[in-house]
């Protein structure tokens, strides 16, 4: 049942004010109006006071809306501000009109990411769950309990490294494509904005690897309709569509907004381009449905794989549409510290806790299963993969990636002489799964950039069962947050934390660290099942560009730290810019 906001309180006060201004003489009116407003006032600072009273320290928010407004114009700002101020390891608020706690204590993390899993299955969203509502409402980091734990099981063997290894030949191809767009810079001497170039790459590959689909974007002139109406798709995707007056209406009025939706069919969450992109995708099922089997599995786009899944488990439900049995290993299994204890390998646990997490996730047999995914959730676990690769996870990660080694020339050079070093000197190499297994600077590297600038600033849990754990109570619907970017740069977890040292992630270095110090992508059950498709992708790109070109910081371009746009994703508000020079001009005449 959607809760009652302080908006939808006040309009009802008001509704009934009306009311009783026609049926009641002036006096008692003036009387119950006085009475029941400096009861609602008390109501609420009663209500504000939540955290203070259970000795949790909280910021001074809004009576109406809490910290609501804080927290969307700057969330980093708002963590590490309040961490400092308080002086303590996690703070209370109220947000989006529920109780949030924010904390850093890894201990604590543990509790409720790991050890209670079972308490905190859901995360909070926006954007209704399940049915027809749209590509939103279905992606997997949205759905709630069962229908995560299902469709998850469905999703993960799309991302096995077999799996991922095929596509190795398309991502080495959409990167050479964009070795003509730095050509033409070099030529001309003009500065580079690599997050033109990256964004090209990175939609490219997930264009091809996701549907089979060339959507141009080196082309700005012809690009396909499709990533058109996916660019326009993708505004406020993390709050479900809703930012400006859209969220602070859901923040304070989301029984009043959650009425409208069913009562009216109006929905605010609702975008012009969700319904094309979900016909678009129709249209494709429909087509391929419609193909020979033989010529459909020889596709291997991710969209087919999630078909695959799909045919595949369907073929395991007997005739009342049961499971009839099969079950794989999974995260689930693994985590859950009741009656069953973990049966994963000490190494692997350590890996899994952090988000790298073994291949293959499915969940408890004794979970009721009617189905694998429906149409509509096949469709959204696709779009996600879509928007991985539009200005998000991808591009993201690969334009700070690439700036840091523009500003550290000692650490691109190290990373050179270690691709050239594994990969030879062929001139135009492809990058096989064996040379990323070897690359161990790599990774170094592409773990520091994700310590300093994390996709998310922050991630959350939602409480479904009442707890009580380190003496804070736990009631449902109460929110717990993870925020990544504040525990990234604790100088507790990691000294000087706006300095970029890759060193911080060798071997010695991490084994004396807690691995949920560095949780880029989450961990635990809810960790980012895309994270394995995402470092694929940001490895081979890299090593192409490094290995054929030299990256500079241009003239004029941000020296760090750098100025951060700090809403649902961590980005840089000034455009970096950089120079390109061959790496060697006599192998590529």
């Amino acid at each position: 049942m959607t809760s009652f906001g302080n908006g939808d309180r006040v309009i009802l006060y008001l509704m009934i004010c009306a009311a009783a201004y026609f049926m009641l003489p002036f006096r008692i009116y003036a009387t119950f109006v006085t009475v029941s407003m400096a009861v609602g006032l008390w109501c609420l600072h009663y209500e504000s006071s939540y955290f203070e009273r259970r000795g949790i320290k909280s910021p001074k928010g809004n009576i109406l809306y809490g910290s609501s407004l804080d927290v969307l114009n700057d969330t980093i700002l708002f963590d590490l501000r309040n961490f400092q101020q308080l002086g303590t390891k996690h703070f209370g608020a109220f947000v989006f009109g529920r109780k949030e706690l924010t904390t850093i204590d890894l201990d604590l993390l543990k509790e409720v990411g790991l050890r209670n899993f079972s308490h905190f299955t859901d995360k909070f969203s926006f954007v209704g769950h399940g049915g027809d509502n749209g590509v939103m409402a279905n992606i997997l980091d949205f759905l709630p309990g069962d229908d995560w734990k299902r469709v998850r099981a469905s999703v993960t063997p799309v991302f096995t490294a077999s799996k991922l290894r095929k596509l190795l030949p398309l991502i080495n191809q959409c990167t050479e494509k964009c070795f003509g767009l730095i050509e033409k810079h070099i030529e001309s001497g003009e500065k580079l904005d690599i997050r033109i170039m990256l964004g090209r790459v990175s939609i490219d590959v997930a264009g091809q690897a996701g549907f089979s689909l060339d959507v141009n974007p080196h082309n700005e002139k012809e690009e396909s309709l499709f990533l058109k109406q996916t660019q326009s798709s993708l505004d406020g995707i993390v709050t479900g569509g809703l930012t400006g007056w859209k969220a602070l209406a859901a923040t304070l009025c989301p029984f009043l907004i959650n009425k409208m939706k069913f009562c009216l069919g109006v929905d605010i969450s609702e975008h012009h381009t969700h319904k094309f992109l979900n016909n678009f995708m129709d249209q494709m099922y429909t087509r391929r449905m419609s193909e020979p089997l033989e010529q459909r599995k020889s596709k291997g786009d991710i969209f087919q794989l999630l078909m695959d899944v799909v045919e595949e488990e369907e073929g395991c439900l007997n005739d009342d549409g049961q499971f009839n049995g099969g079950r794989r290993r999974s995260l689930y299994d693994l985590f859950s510290f009741g009656s069953r204890k973990p049966s994963i390998a000490p190494q692997m646990r350590r890996q899994s806790v952090a988000g790298i997490a073994p291949g293959n996730v499915a969940f408890p047999q004794t979970m009721s299963r009617k189905r694998s995914m429906s149409k509509p959730e096949l469709f959204s676990q696709a779009f996600l993969v879509f928007v991985s690769g539009y200005d998000s996870t991808v591009p993201t990660t690969l334009r700070m990636i690439l700036y840091m080694l523009a500003l550290h020339p000692e650490v691109q050079q190290r990373l050179y002489e270690e691709i050239e070093e594994i990969m030879g000197d062929e001139v135009r190499p492809e990058v096989r799964y064996e040379h990323l297994q070897q690359l161990k600077y790599l990774e170094q590297v592409i773990q520091e950039t994700l310590r300093m600038y994390p996709v998310a600033p922050r991630v959350n849990r939602e409480c479904v069962k009442e707890i009580t754990i380190d003496g804070i109570e736990f009631q449902p619907g109460d929110i717990v947050n993870i925020p990544i970017y504040a525990i990234h740069h604790n100088p507790d977890y990691f000294p000087e934390p706006e300095k970029f040292d890759p060193e911080r992630f060798s071997p010695d270095e991490m084994a004396g660290r807690d691995p949920l110090a560095y949780i880029p992508f989450g961990f635990g059950p809810r960790s980012c099942i895309g994270m394995r498709f995402a470092q694929f992708q940001i490895r081979v790109i890299i090593v192409r560009l490094i290995k054929k070109f030299v990256f500079e910081r241009a003239e004029g371009s941000p020296v760090l730290p750098l100025k951060l746009e700090c809403g649902e994703l961590v980005k840089p508000i000034e455009t970096l810019y950089v120079n390109v020079h061959h790496r060697k001009t006599e192998e590529y005449l």
